[in-house]
């Protein structure tokens, strides 16, 4: 005896994928039984039921529903233009820094958007930004390293990957070493040694020429003594 559950396309489904073998194998009697038990359930018509049981799913085409835009094309050159103006950041990155990057651009000349176009833009969900950006062909970015990781640098130093940084705690910091060397690294240049506190934001920036730089970069957890607090990891 069947007894009525909610009729949603996936419990009909289900129940197609339990009678089809039955009445494919069950004499005409028997058919007639599960053929009228499995209209009333379902709300088929007959037809309908017996090409669903004699064949199950194996004929049905899946219906393809196809996804109106949800914004306009102003908004989504927007997202591209402040992606473009972030350096292709990935979306989780690009999203929280939307607010202060629009008012930039429109400062600048270079977006111009409707209260509604903001509101969308400054609203959108990181997967609807992450399938935008995917329309997008991103350059390749070579850029040019002074510096060479040591092979004592990971085994000593905790060292945080890129994940969702859930931190709040002062102490743990990034050190970056910026090469001002232009497209070449010929000739002589300034370079520029940056150490933030993840928390706080707290930055101390160690300018460097020559060969100095590499010998900041080789102290750059000394440098970290320099921090309001004790340094906890990099």
């Amino acid at each position: 005896m069947l007894q009525r559950v909610s009729h949603t396309f996936q419990a009909r489904r289900a129940l197609l994928r339990s009678l089809a073998p039955r009445y494919q194998q069950a004499s005409p009697a028997q058919k007639t039984l599960l053929l009228d038990a499995f209209v009333e359930w379902t709300g088929y018509t007959r037809k309908y039921a017996i090409e669903l049981l004699n064949h199950g799913e194996q004929d049905q085409q899946t219906i393809q529903r196809h996804r109106l835009p949800q914004y306009r094309q102003e908004v989504q050159q927007a997202l591209f233009l402040a992606w473009k103006a972030t350096h292709y950041v990935c979306a989780k990155r690009l999203l929280p820094s939307l607010p202060t990057v629009v008012v930039v651009l429109e400062q600048h000349g270079h977006m111009q958007l409707t209260e509604d176009e903001r509101r969308q833009l400054l609203a959108m969900s990181v997967s609807t930004a992450e399938r935008y950006l995917r329309t997008q062909s991103k350059p390749r970015l070579h850029g040019l390293s002074t510096t060479t990781p040591g092979p004592w640098g990971t085994a000593q130093i905790p060292v945080r990957t890129f994940s969702p940084w859930e931190e709040k705690r002062p102490g743990f910091v990034e050190i970056d070493l910026v090469a001002h060397c232009g497209e070449h690294l010929d000739g002589s240049f300034l370079s520029t040694l940056t150490l933030t506190d993840l928390a706080t934001g707290w930055r101390r920036v160690h300018p460097a020429a020559g060969e100095e730089c590499c010998r900041r970069a080789g102290g750059a957890c000394a440098g970290s003594r320099a921090l309001p607090v004790s340094p906890l990891g990099h």
